[in-house]
């Protein structure tokens, strides 16, 4: 979710919706702490743990206001 641009993770989630099919999106917590300790690590590295964490919380924002979620559970109570 940080690495995309949000029209590009709107876009892939109507389609998945459109087809009949919910998506699932997992977020690590630390995802959401643009503040989290910056440690000295290689640039590949460094980019991975870093990069966009402080445009999460405003995808996120977004997202649940443009999309209905719920949680994992009541998808597999469904199909179950």
């Amino acid at each position: 979710m940080r690495f995309f641009p949000y029209w590009f993770i709107n876009a892939g989630i109507k389609k998945i919706n459109k087809e009949g099919q919910p998506a699932i999106i997992y977020i690590h917590p630390p995802e959401f702490d643009p503040s989290k300790p910056v440690l000295k690590l290689p640039f590949k590295e460094k980019i991975l743990h870093y990069y966009n964490l402080d445009v999460m919380e405003g995808k996120i924002k977004k997202l649940v206001t443009a999309f209905k979620f719920g949680p994992i559970k009541d998808l597999l109570n469904s199909v179950i």
